[in-house]
């Protein structure tokens, strides 16, 4: 490679600055992918929760957990159930059982007035094995 002599005289400076620049670009692509890495783990968003609206059957925590904080709270339970009735409906999905899906006091077993996602996942069991079938989640 030739030495290249910029206004200070001194050879190689291009190379030290397209390794500076080199340096500052992977630094920047590190932040921005730890950044996606700590958003895909992070709850759902609207979009993302359409895509189970659309499904028939449970949804995971993730989805139900709407700040992220841990648990599903009796609002968020009824908020995301009325978006997801609301979003079958509009899609022209026939609402039938409806009316039977879980009431949150049938999932919060322990009654603190939150669901866990172990008793989520107990009570998503529960339906799976036939014992739950009288109040399923939306069809």
């Amino acid at each position: 490679m030739i030495p290249v002599r910029t206004g200070s005289g001194r050879p190689g400076r291009r190379k030290d600055e397209e390794t500076t620049m080199f340096n500052k670009t992977l630094i920047c692509s590190a932040i921005g992918l730890s950044l996606l890495a700590g958003t895909a783990m992070a709850s759902p968003d609207e979009y993302e929760r359409e895509e189970y609206y659309e499904r028939r059957g449970p949804m995971p925590f993730e989805v139900l957990d709407l700040n992220g904080d841990g648990v599903v709270t009796a609002e968020e339970h009824a908020r995301v159930r009325s978006e997801r009735q609301a979003f079958r409906s509009a899609q022209g999905y026939p609402m039938r059982n409806a009316s039977s899906a879980p009431r949150f006091e049938k999932i919060d077993t322990d009654a603190n007035g939150s669901i866990s996602r172990d008793e989520l996942s107990a009570w998503q069991l529960q339906c799976q094995s036939g014992k739950g079938r009288s109040a399923r989640w939306d069809d």
